[in-house]
């Protein structure tokens, strides 16, 4: 009477196992992007990290770009600028959407939310920004301007 229960617990003990084994093995805080490069958070201490959420169906997405564009050209030096693709385009397609997008920062293959200290937005356009130690600086709602991303990384707000 009491293998029936027994086994019955023996394989669903395999299969939680098995199911964790599968899990993502990715390091805590890093990057995998679009070009096969790979980097982590720490590789960036002493300069912002800014993630910017998009979608090619998000109007104020395209909207903004421009602006992550000229944050990602212009203070290269003090700032990196990552994009995630909301609906987690792969290889061809997250290619397509980087060019449909006039993307010209590096765009990462999977979400990093998980990794770092905050959560995967529920609305777009969202951006993350990180301080140059590496801690979480501010989340900022809504499309983004050169003068409000400049004010989120002067610590003076938006």
């Amino acid at each position: 009477m009491w293998r029936k229960p027994f086994i019955l617990a023996c394989w669903l003990c395999l299969g939680l196992l098995m199911a964790c084994s599968e899990q993502d093995t990715t390091p805590k805080g890093s990057f995998i992007f679009a070009d096969g490069t790979e980097t982590n958070l720490a590789d960036y201490r002493g300069r912002w990290v800014v993630i910017n959420y998009w979608a090619t169906w998000c109007k104020p997405c395209l909207k903004e770009i421009p602006h992550f564009n000229r944050l990602h050209d212009d203070r290269r030096n003090s700032a990196v600028v990552i994009g995630v693709d909301f609906d987690n385009g792969q290889d061809a397609v997250l290619a397509g959407r980087i060019q449909q997008m006039g993307i010209r920062f590096p765009v990462v293959t999977r979400d990093p939310a998980a990794g770092l200290d905050h959560t995967r937005p529920t609305v777009l356009p969202t951006t993350v920004i990180y301080n140059p130690q590496g801690e979480l600086s501010t989340i900022l709602l809504g499309d983004q301007t050169w003068e409000s991303l400049e004010a989120a990384l002067d610590g003076t707000g938006k």
